[in-house]
C-alpha cells in the first residue's frame, strides 16, 4: 500500500526549507503590533489620551451629587417663592 503524498510545488518548497511563513510575509514585525494582533492589548481611541486604570467609578456619583444640588436649589427657590407669598398675604391682612 503506497501513503506517499504529491505536495504542491509551492509547499514542498516551503517545508523543505524550513520557513513556516507564510510567502510575502514581511521579515520584521513591529513588536508592538503584536499585542494588538493576539488581542491581550486595547487600543485607545484616543492617541493622545493616556491609559487609564479603566472606567471611572465615581461618575454615577458625580450624577447623582450634581442631581441632589439642583434639586435642593430648585426646594429652595420654591420655598423661598412661598415664604415670600405667604409672608406678604399674611402681613397685608
Amino acid at each position: 500500500m503506497d501513503t506517499s503524498v504529491e505536495l504542491d510545488p509551492v509547499v514542498a518548497e516551503i517545508l523543505g526549507s524550513g520557513e513556516r511563513r507564510r510567502p510575502g510575509r514581511l521579515a520584521f514585525a513591529s513588536p508592538e503590533l503584536i499585542p494588538l494582533l493576539r488581542g491581550t492589548r486595547q487600543v485607545s481611541p484616543d492617541p493622545l489620551e493616556h491609559e487609564s486604570d479603566g472606567p471611572d467609578q465615581l461618575r454615577a456619583v458625580r450624577g447623582l451629587g450634581l442631581g441632589l444640588l439642583c434639586s435642593l436649589l430648585l426646594w429652595a427657590l420654591l420655598g423661598a417663592i412661598a415664604w415670600l407669598a405667604l409672608t406678604t398675604v399674611f402681613h397685608s391682612a
